[in-house]
């Protein structure tokens, strides 16, 4: 993944030979732990869409200062914990270490930054964890066990953000895979204003989600499962504020980029 990414950075490569290197990686990564016979039959779609849609989903969150590096820090940690609470020491370190080398490099990447992660950072956290999350608790996703609904919690963040920018994408007829500043972040920084309250808004939903993924962990699947059914609730609610800000408006355009010409070349 983080190969993909770098040759990305350095080549910028299609939308169609990005999505073929990921689905690439899927298979690579599902295949020792899927069989190919009809009882697995199922998983085989739904690993690969958790797999290539956390992938996107983390690049995508790689569109301002801090915000990935931070958000997998988070998520980092609060898999960490998921992982230990369920005896998996080896897949807690992984996502330890992830975040924790996230944290590392939030020291450089906090707004104003002075290193930036790229493509090849962003697969290389996305892959990161997904992965933890998909042997965690992917086979258990149709059973609506617990352990399923706290990953699905601990990384409902990146999950509404991909999601909200497909949606809004489709609905203005956009090309879901051309750069934008209409994400769920930009928004953010539409309603707060300058200064860091996006940023530490994002972090505070990643703490939020975390938190209630280590709740789902000690309640039954139901309550487990009520926790996901309040949380897409929530972040629906919030995906609808936000789309309602006007991220095209050329007088937002002309602040965030600090040029009337970009801006005019955005709106059109």
């Amino acid at each position: 993944a983080m190969i993909l990414g770098l040759v990305d950075d350095r080549l910028e490569l299609s939308p169609v030979q990005k999505i073929a290197g990921q689905l690439l990686i899927a298979v690579a990564f599902l295949t020792p732990g899927i069989s190919f016979g009809l009882s697995a039959l199922w998983l085989w779609p739904l690993g690969l869409l958790w797999t290539v849609g956390l992938l996107n989903a983390f690049n995508l969150l790689d569109n301002m200062d801090g915000i990935l590096s931070g958000v997998g820090t988070l998520i980092g940690l609060f898999l960490g914990a998921v992982a230990l609470s369920m005896r998996r020491p080896v897949l807690a370190a992984v996502a330890l270490a992830a975040g924790g080398a996230s944290l590392g490099f939030l020291c450089f990447n906090f707004p104003p930054a002075t290193i930036f992660l790229g493509d090849a950072g962003a697969f290389f956290i996305g892959m990161l964890m997904a992965g933890v999350g998909w042997e965690l608790a992917g086979h258990e996703i149709v059973s609506f066990s617990s352990n399923a609904a706290a990953v699905i919690l601990v990384l409902s963040y990146p999950i509404f953000d991909v999601t909200f920018v497909t949606v809004t994408r489709c609905l203005e007829k956009r090309p879901i895979h051309v750069g934008g500043i209409d994400h769920t972040t930009h928004r953010l920084y539409v309603l707060f204003g300058r200064g860091h309250r996006a940023l530490w808004t994002v972090y505070s939903l990643c703490a939020l989600s975390g938190l209630a993924g280590m709740l789902a962990l000690r309640v039954a699947p139901p309550v487990a499962w009520s926790l996901v059914v309040v949380a897409i609730g929530l972040y629906a609610s919030l995906g609808f504020i936000l789309a309602r800000v006007p991220v095209r408006s050329r007088r937002f355009l002309s602040a965030f980029y600090k040029t009337e010409a970009v801006a005019k070349r955005e709106v059109a």
